[in-house]
């Protein structure tokens, strides 16, 4: 079952992520064993390294982690605003 939280924000892809956007994540398989089981509100900050596809505030997001992405905020096409 999705968590309620993430229901508001769109489903979105890995190679669509953005710097700068606001994503939350979620583990349908491990669900809270997971470390991003409904972790909300995370800003993608950079493209990523050692194999993981981008870097939130919190952690690193690699595609074999099986996380669903959901889009909650995206700014001027994933530009941040200083």
């Amino acid at each position: 079952m999705i968590p309620r939280g993430l229901l508001p924000g769109t489903p979105i892809q890995f190679d669509d992520v953005q710097r700068g956007d606001i994503i939350d994540t979620y583990s349908p398989d491990k669900e809270e064993r997971s470390r991003f089981h409904k972790r909300m509100g995370q800003k993608v900050v950079s493209s990523g390294d050692f194999g993981c596809d981008f870097h939130t505030d919190y952690d690193m997001i690699c595609i074999n982690l099986g996380l669903w992405i959901q889009l909650r905020h995206r700014t001027n096409q994933g530009e941040t605003r200083e």
